[in-house]
């Protein structure tokens, strides 16, 4: 992806295919004035090899409030995910053709070609504590893990109510992808 311009009235994403030196401009949308995040790398996520596959797709987390957006291969506009609650998307990785989404609540989301815009909640919300930031992991030979960094808040100026955050723990989880638990 090439990164945008400093204009916030822009309206779409410009990415460069270096197989085929050309350069793609997609509307995405709700992208004017957002911030575009994601994991490995940046921006967005390959569901696949698009030199060995035709079938490939991009998924992206982007704007103020972390929403979830995907383009499959031929797509000329990015198709937004739904999702009518208040967690935030803090993470994403691919694993064959399958696009997993971890959220702030440490729920585990799953999707694939057939099923997107649909995503099926794989691993149920974790008990909640105040302050807590989660990471997907896969190893090369397919494993997954989440990875539960716990903060607590530390006063910098009680005076001006100035904290920071201090990290008190990590908590790695190992999931099954049969049980859909992470252990």
């Amino acid at each position: 992806m090439i990164p945008p311009a400093n204009d916030a009235s822009e309206t779409h994403c410009k990415f460069f295919s270096i197989l085929e030196n050309k350069l793609y401009k997609l509307e995405l949308p709700k992208v004017q004035g957002k911030l575009l995040r994601g994991s490995s790398y940046g921006w967005l996520v390959l569901s696949s090899n698009p030199t060995t596959s035709k079938e490939y797709m991009v998924m992206a987390i982007y704007g103020v409030v972390s929403d979830l957006a995907f383009c499959k291969n031929g797509d000329k506009k990015w198709t937004l995910i739904q999702q009518n609650d208040q967690h935030i998307n803090h993470d994403i990785i691919s694993h064959k053709g399958k696009f997993y989404v971890l959220r702030n609540d440490g729920g585990l989301w799953v999707g694939d070609r057939t099923s997107l815009p649909n995503m099926t909640q794989l691993v149920p919300s974790l008990p909640r504590t105040i302050l807590n930031y989660f990471s997907l992991v896969r190893t090369m030979s397919g494993e997954f893990f989440m990875v539960r960094k716990i903060h607590e808040l530390e006063p910098i100026s009680r005076i001006d109510h100035i904290y920071s955050y201090k990290t008190i723990d990590f908590v790695v989880y190992k999931l099954d992808h049969h049980q859909g638990e992470l252990k």
